[in-house]
């Protein structure tokens, strides 16, 4: 469903479910169901097509757990990760930037023009638990970010990969950029 309809059936009444059918496939919701499912808040109904059969998913309240979600562009990918750490650890809200998938292939530099207004600023100095790690993972822009969880761990979410904590180092640590670490400041989380 476009926004615009989104909208209009806002407009038109109180939305009580999305219906969607999954035509010549079972109702075996998909990542992007279950995510948007519980972004939305609201039940959703998958029918598949032409068997009939109709599946009822209720969405999960509050944030999703940080480990073994699937990648969802925009929706659980790792930019929210991020975020969803910082709402869980330390009660802060960043704000959320909007992305279209396959951005870094298109010249975007998203991390790199936004970390000061979520509130960021680079550190040199030894890492600490909530520094985000931000890193170019086969792109020409800086196209991905991990949050420093202590330990020599990172947690992150790949493209296509579920999110999982990792060794930071090695591998990771070839591919960092910049190092972030949160001081606040004035930044509109409206976004």
């Amino acid at each position: 469903m476009g926004p615009e309809d989104y909208a209009q059936a806002e407009d038109s009444g109180t939305l009580v479910a999305i219906v969607h059918s999954h035509p010549d496939d079972t109702t075996t919701p998909s990542a992007v169901d279950l995510a948007q499912c519980d972004q939305s808040q609201l039940p959703w109904v998958i029918v598949s097509w032409p068997e009939g059969d109709v599946r009822t998913l209720m969405p999960q309240q509050g944030i999703k757990s940080l480990l073994a979600r699937p990648f969802v562009h925009g929706i659980w990918d790792c930019y929210v990760i991020v975020r969803d750490w910082y709402q869980l650890e330390r009660n802060i809200q960043l704000p959320n930037f909007a992305r279209t998938d396959d951005w870094w292939n298109r010249g975007k530099n998203l991390y790199m023009t936004h970390y000061r207004d979520a509130g960021f600023m680079p550190v040199t100095d030894d890492i600490a638990s909530g520094d985000v790690i931000i890193m170019q993972v086969r792109a020409s822009e800086p196209n991905h970010a991990g949050v420093y969880v202590g330990n020599g761990e990172m947690l992150h979410h790949m493209y296509g990969q579920l999110s999982q904590k990792v060794p930071y180092g090695g591998y990771w640590l070839d591919r960092t950029i910049i190092r972030l670490r949160y001081t606040g400041g004035n930044h509109d989380v409206s976004h």
